[in-house]
């Protein structure tokens, strides 16, 4: 291989990029569902734009969700009819 044939440095960052784009329009919906729930909405958009790091809040945001809808049942079939 001649120097000349090198691939240019930023074809490594390509997938990340794509991956941090492809993070936009979830960011936007769980930007909405944060303010829904009165949690930190900015917080929770970048958080989901982090690379690596929005694997782990991604699961997080389920279960967050999940309890937030057992919650919000709970408190239904509490009410007296």
């Amino acid at each position: 291989m001649e120097a000349g044939d090198q691939v240019p440095w930023f074809i490594a960052f390509l997938p990340l990029v794509m991956f941090s784009l492809l993070a936009i329009p979830y960011a936007f919906g769980v930007y909405y569902l944060a303010k829904r729930m009165g949690k930190n909405k900015w917080l929770w958009a970048i958080l989901t734009l982090v690379p690596f790091v929005n694997f782990v809040f991604a699961a997080y945001v389920v279960f967050k969700v999940i309890y937030y809808v057992i919650d919000a049942l709970n408190e239904l079939k509490a009410r007296p009819a």
